[in-house]
């Protein structure tokens, strides 16, 4: 990462990662991980100068009920034992009006696969708590499953699959300037 350039940490408490993912062709199930953590280097004059780093812990998964929540972290989706982590690190930046395209690396159970996230800045303000600038995005992107090796589906009767496999994603994130 450059040195030039201003760092911010993801801030944790205040970040979180959405999906969602067809359930049974007619509906949609949406979940999100609480456990991000990552650093930017980022001049918030200019997005195209972003460089981002991010881990996300695959436990902090949130699942209405037990059963489902070792189901997503188990062997047929994430493989938490074995992959503790997804993480991404931007390969390119390009500015576009107000907002811009980030491109980057997403590993997933060990797969490593390009993604394209659209971001938009939320805003800016001193934390009156940290006493530190904070800057907001929101990015949105969508993967494939299969592309990392996650297949796991049952057939219905009307012919269509429980789930689909286009998970689409939703960051929101918070960033506290690094001295």
């Amino acid at each position: 990462m450059s040195d030039n350039l201003p760092r911010w940490s993801i801030d944790a408490v205040h970040s979180t990662i959405d999906y969602e993912v067809s359930h049974m062709g007619f509906s949609v199930y949406r979940g999100k991980f609480k456990g991000v953590e990552g650093n930017v280097v980022l001049d918030p004059a200019n997005l195209a100068s972003a460089q981002v780093e991010a881990k996300i812990d695959t436990r902090s998964v949130v699942a209405v009920g037990e059963g489902l929540y070792n189901a997503i972290i188990g062997k047929d989706f994430l493989q938490s034992e074995q992959h503790p982590h997804l993480t991404f690190k931007s390969t390119s930046v390009q500015a576009d009006g107000s907002g811009a395209t980030l491109q980057g690396d997403l590993t997933v159970r060990g797969v490593t696969k390009p993604v394209t996230l659209k971001v938009a800045p939320l805003g800016q303000a001193k934390n009156p708590f940290a006493q530190k600038q904070m800057l907001a995005f929101r990015a949105e992107g969508e993967v494939d499953r299969a592309d990392f090796g996650i297949v796991w589906n049952v057939p219905l009767d009307n012919g269509g699959k429980y789930l689909g496999e286009k998970v689409k994603l939703a960051l929101n994130v918070e960033l506290l300037q690094q001295a």
